[in-house]
C-alpha cells in the first residue's frame, strides 16, 4: 500500500525550499515539500524569489559581474562628488560626468553578450525531469543559469546543451555552478560529457579538456572512464589522468 504524504505547515515548507536549493533534502521531504507547494500560492511564491535569488548569487561569481559592480559604485561616488564639489572646478572634472556612463553602458554591454552566447537549456528526454522544483512537460525546454538544480526522477533523462553539452541519466542531480567556464556539481547520479567542463564531486573534481567522458557517483563511489578525451581526477590523494578505456574508480 502507498504510504499517505504527510501535510506541511508553511513555518516548515519555508524552511526545507533552503535546505531543497542547497542539495540537502531527502527524496520523502522533497514529495512532501512539493505536495505543499502545489496548494499554497504563498509559499510557491517564496520558493521563487528564493530561487531568483540563488541564481543572483550564482551570477554575481563570474569576474565580469564584479566588475560591473564595481564601476557602479565608483560612478555613484562620483555623482556624489560632483554635487558637492563640481562649482569651480575644471572643465575636465565636468566631463567626468559624461564619461563614466558612457563606460559603465559599454562595460554592461559586454557582460549583457557574453551571458547571452554563453546559454544553456535543459531538454526532457524520457520520464520526469526537474529544473529547480518545477516538473518539464514532455519533450519541454527549460534554461540553466548558475546556481540551478536538473534532476531526472528514476526511469528519467536529460539533455543539457549550449555552454554545457551532457546527458543526464537516471536519478540524477547536477547543480550549475558557472556557464564560462562549464562547471557542474553532481551530487548523485550519472553524468555523460562532450567537450571542456568540470565537475565537482563529494569524493573529487573530474576535468574534461577535450573529447567526452562519463562520471558516475552511486553509494559513495565514484567513477571515471572515457573513451577517447583528456580526463584528469584531482582528489585528496592527488591528481591522476583517466586514460581512455581504464575507467577510474574512487570510493569514500
Amino acid at each position: 500500500m502507498r504510504s499517505r504524504i504527510e501535510a506541511l505547515s508553511c513555518r516548515d515548507a519555508t524552511r526545507l525550499v533552503t535546505l531543497y536549493l542547497g542539495a540537502q533534502l531527502g527524496k520523502r521531504p522533497t514529495l512532501r515539500l512539493r505536495a505543499h507547494l502545489a496548494a499554497c500560492e504563498e509559499c510557491t511564491e517564496h520558493y521563487r524569489a528564493s530561487v531568483h535569488l540563488t541564481a543572483s548569487i550564482g551570477r554575481s561569481r563570474n569576474n565580469d559581474r564584479r566588475t560591473v559592480h564595481r564601476a557602479l559604485r565608483k560612478h555613484r561616488f562620483a555623482r556624489l562628488a560632483a554635487g558637492l564639489n563640481g562649482r569651480g572646478k575644471s572643465p575636465f572634472w565636468q566631463l567626468r560626468l559624461v564619461l563614466y556612463p558612457a563606460l559603465l553602458l559599454l562595460l554592461v554591454t559586454q557582460v549583457v553578450r557574453k551571458t547571452v552566447s554563453a546559454g544553456a537549456d535543459c531538454l526532457q528526454v524520457a520520464g520526469e525531469v526537474h529544473v529547480g522544483i518545477e516538473a518539464l512537460e514532455a519533450g519541454a525546454r527549460a534554461p540553466l543559469f548558475p546556481g540551478a538544480w536538473c534532476r531526472t526522477e528514476p526511469g528519467g533523462s536529460a539533455h543539457l546543451s549550449g555552454a554545457i553539452a551532457a546527458e543526464l541519466g537516471t536519478d540524477t542531480a547536477v547543480l550549475i555552478e558557472s556557464l564560462t567556464p562549464p562547471r557542474v556539481r553532481l551530487a548523485s547520479g550519472e553524468l555523460e560529457l562532450s567537450g571542456a567542463a568540470r565537475v565537482s564531486t563529494a569524493l573529487g573534481i573530474v576535468t574534461l579538456e577535450a573529447g567526452d567522458a562519463r562520471v558516475g557517483l552511486r553509494a559513495g563511489v565514484l567513477t571515471v572512464a572515457t573513451r577517447d578525451g583528456q580526463v584528469r581526477f584531482l582528489g585528496p590523494d592527488g591528481a591522476r589522468d583517466v586514460a581512455p578505456g581504464r575507467p577510474l574508480t574512487v570510493t569514500e
